[in-house]
């Protein structure tokens, strides 16, 4: 089953419009479903644009801090360190011990222990793999406070009718016209590029959005 109105937008619109979406969910072959996939791939992409609205969202942050400590604990977990020079393994382990005395926070519980005890003996954390190995796996770019989804933006711009400079004169028109045009649109965009030659008789690219 394919939903017209994709999820990443449906799932931000009012209840109204959501609880009808059932209109929206079609039968279509796997093959003009990804077919159509990649049409409706530059109809996103299009709104990215026109909406200032990355389809990777907004507010990402970069932990540089955590990369740079990841690809350190990386370097102390070679199999060939001896190969490296000892000065070089001895920043690298000030790096990783920098790090990790500044975020442990994020650490599980485990690693909690283990960076306390390592603390309260005078150990290096650089001897415990666990806490390497975990300092590996973190995401260096994560979703800050104030992230948004691009679906978010898109819908949020269009619900409170939110004119922007760079948009074409299709999108001015979503946002004056609301959410329900939203919603038209991206059936138009589907009977246009899918060509669907098998729509039930009660489908319609007018259908109300909500029952008002």
């Amino acid at each position: 089953m394919h939903h017209v109105v994709p999820y990443q937008y449906r799932r931000y619109m009012d209840e109204a419009i959501k609880s009808r979406s059932s209109h929206d969910l079609l039968p279509v072959c796997i093959v003009c479903h990804d077919k159509y996939e990649r049409h409706a791939l530059q109809f996103k992409r299009h709104l990215a644009e026109c909406f200032a609205a990355p389809l990777e969202g907004l507010g990402w942050v970069e932990r540089r801090d955590i990369g740079k400590g990841g690809r350190a604990a990386g370097t102390l977990t070679l199999p060939s360190l001896e190969k490296i020079p000892s000065a070089r393994i001895a920043q690298l382990r000030i790096i990783v011990e920098e790090v990790v005395g500044s975020n442990a926070g994020l650490f599980s519980d485990d690693s909690q222990c283990l960076i306390s005890k390592c603390r309260a003996d005078g150990s290096s954390v650089c001897s415990e793999s666990t806490v390497l190995r975990e300092l590996m796996a973190m995401e260096v770019r994560i979703q800050g406070l104030g992230f948004r989804t691009h679906g978010e933006i898109v819908v949020g711009a269009v619900s409170s009718h939110a004119l922007g400079d760079g948009m074409c004169g299709q999108c001015k028109t979503l946002v004056t016209d609301g959410v329900p045009a939203l919603v038209m649109s991206w059936r138009r965009h589907f009977v246009e590029c899918a060509r669907p030659a098998h729509l039930p008789d009660h489908w319609s690219v007018e259908y109300r959005c909500t029952k008002d």
